[in-house]
């Protein structure tokens, strides 16, 4: 009776250097997928900036302060130090359903 090895910790290696190799390969598609992150970085930041100075021409500072003494006497969290607010907009948002509804 002969004992056959599976090799399973030697297999397991060799994935883990195919996947160290094709991580590290220089291709189109990697490349493209770096300049897109950082167009989105990019945007990110112009959308935080907006954000920022509607937020800032809507509410003003006094107002927000008031707001964040407000939260933490009655602990609530309606200010958050994260800088979240919750946007809406006035036009109306239709969204389709796969199968073509509104």
């Amino acid at each position: 009776m002969t004992k056959t090895k599976l090799n399973a910790n030697k297999r397991k290696l060799a994935v883990k250097v195919f996947n160290r190799h094709y991580a590290n390969e220089d291709n189109i598609l990697k490349t493209e997928y770096y300049n897109q992150r950082k167009k989105f970085d990019n945007i990110i930041e112009n959308a935080h900036i907006k954000i920022q100075c509607i937020i800032n021409r809507t509410f003003k500072y006094d107002d927000v302060k008031n707001q964040r003494e407000l939260d933490k006497k009655y602990n609530m969290q309606n200010v958050r130090e994260d800088a979240c607010f919750f946007l809406k907009t006035d036009k109306e948002i239709k969204k389709t359903k796969y199968q073509g509804n509104t």
